[in-house]
């Protein structure tokens, strides 16, 4: 399964294009390590309750009870549902497809859900994983309906936060769901005494309710150690390098996916995969 966040160091990932610094460079290639984006992380503690104390002062998760609450005066009910097996997967990862699809209506986005034949390997992929203890998903149901998901790949003792989406309407944002299924992805890491969290590369105001520590990952460009490889190696670091530069830059950033979302749009192409 090709993915976005190849510092994953586990075996279903493509050849790494992002890598955590002092990476192993391939002998055969000639590799220059960029700085990419930070990882935010968080250490776990060993319990449900010891968690539970370590955000009991925090005025993001005292929001988060208060917006139950009002959930359950409401007559509202949230409920998540765990998919872990091959089976569950199968039933499932379409139901966090379609969610991901409403939620990026008329937006664009790169990622492969946008197409059946993306979806298609990732649903192939995450089932085997999925018989491998190394994936889990989580669909909260809103009063029955389906409205946000949380994917999790699982390597050794870190629990990474791969995916996530939340259809965003009066009653999500009135109780704060997305906070919600992070927080119970939280505490679903926890039950499987992993050590670590890792929110995946990016920052962001939805990480950092839950930490400050980060690792800073390296887009690694990649030559081969020949005549032609070394005389285009520096323009491909070049190009590379440009494009971080833009892929941290919110503002413009936004503006260009704005436009690539108007021009998918007009070709009626709004979730093809580029």
């Amino acid at each position: 399964m090709k993915n976005l966040y190849a510092y994953i160091p586990a075996a279903f990932n493509q050849p790494t294009e992002i890598v955590l610094p002092g990476h192993p460079v391939p002998d055969d290639r000639l590799c220059t390590d960029l700085p990419y984006m930070p990882a935010p992380f968080l250490e776990l503690p060993d319990s449900l309750a010891a968690l539970e104390a370590r955000f009991r002062g925090s005025k993001h998760i005292q929001g988060l009870r208060k917006a139950r609450r009002q959930l359950e005066r409401s007559g509202h009910t949230l409920e998540f549902r765990l998919a872990r097996t091959p089976e569950a997967m199968a039933k499932w990862l379409p139901v966090a497809r379609m969610i991901f699809l409403e939620r990026w209506q008329n937006r664009y986005s790169s990622f492969a859900w946008g197409n059946e034949q993306g979806f298609s390997e990732y649903l192939q992929s995450l089932s085997i994983l999925a018989g491998q203890g190394q994936a889990e998903l989580s669909i909260g149901l809103l009063d029955g309906q389906p409205v946000t998901y949380a994917l999790g790949l699982i390597h050794q003792d870190t629990f990474y936060f791969f995916h996530h989406a939340t259809i965003i309407d009066a009653r999500t944002h009135r109780y704060s769901i997305g906070r919600h299924s992070y927080y119970h992805t939280l505490c679903r890491a926890v039950e499987l005494k992993l050590k670590y969290f890792d929110f995946m590369t990016g920052e962001g105001k939805h990480k950092a309710f839950w930490t400050t520590s980060s690792r800073m990952t390296c887009r690694r460009v990649c030559s081969p150690r020949t005549l032609y490889g070394r005389l285009t190696h520096p323009f491909r670091v070049m190009f590379q390098r440009g494009k971080i530069r833009i892929q941290n830059n919110q503002a413009l950033k936004k503006k260009l996916q704005s436009l690539i979302a108007l021009f998918y749009k007009q070709q009626g192409q709004l979730h093809t995969t580029i």
